[in-house]
């Protein structure tokens, strides 16, 4: 049969149709194997892939650093301004509190004048100079001692040196000592200033060269001071 024929017959018509067909699908389907020799349409192609790894790469690379920085507690807590207890400028000391406590309310522990202030002054008993902590208040024996401010008795005791001893600590760093008295208070009594605490002895041996008398020391944070200053 002629090829004019061919094409003619009905056979012919349904075999052009079917070509026609598959080639319609193929260009559909498979764009790139007609894309395949035109070198522009390649090199767009190869920049697409080329953009789209680069993509996958980054996005790889994100979440692994994800992973590996936890969010930490606390990080999205809000800044108020105000300290934490863990912070070490926020840590109270107990020695500066009390350093900085105001001072008790004193009073006279007698009414009597000063026979040897406190410092360095000449010492009659042993008759030289050296330094006196305390000061000594002139009284005759049996006069009243009493507590120069509130606090507790933690020291009452007789002694052959200095005849009786009474220490009251007032708290705040601030204790006072009370010599050449017979005492009138225990451990752990709790006197109000003013309040009667002992007796002037007759001359003790700690200052036998001066006549009867009250020796006062005061100290704040277990270092003496002078007490005129402050009584």
């Amino acid at each position: 049969m002629r090829i004019s024929e061919f094409f003619k017959s009905n056979k012919g018509t349904w075999t052009l149709t079917a070509i026609f067909i598959v080639l319609l699908m193929a260009i559909i389907i498979y764009p790139e194997f007609w894309a395949g020799s035109d070198p522009a349409i390649n090199a767009e192609v190869e920049k697409v892939n080329s953009d789209d790894a680069q993509l996958n790469d980054e996005s790889t690379i994100n979440n692994s650093n994800n992973e590996q920085t936890p969010t930490l507690a606390g990080d999205n807590q809000p800044d108020d301004g105000e300290s934490r207890p863990s912070d070490p400028d926020t840590i109270v000391d107990p020695d500066a509190t009390a350093a900085n406590a105001a001072p008790p309310t004193w009073v006279e522990p007698l009414s009597g004048e000063i026979g040897r202030a406190y410092g360095f002054s000449y010492d009659p008993t042993y008759n030289d100079y050296r330094f006196h902590h305390g000061f000594d208040l002139m009284a005759e024996p049996g006069t009243a001692v009493y507590a120069a401010a509130s606090g507790t008795v933690v020291i009452s005791r007789e002694d052959g040196f200095w005849g009786g001893i009474v220490t009251i600590d007032h708290g705040g760093g601030w204790k006072s000592i009370y010599r050449c008295l017979t005492p009138d208070v225990v451990y752990g009594d709790t006197p109000e200033g003013g309040e009667i605490i002992g007796y002037i002895q007759e001359t003790t041996t700690a200052e036998g060269g001066q006549e009867a008398h009250l020796h006062f020391e005061l100290y704040l944070n277990d270092e003496e001071v002078d007490p005129a200053e402050w009584i």
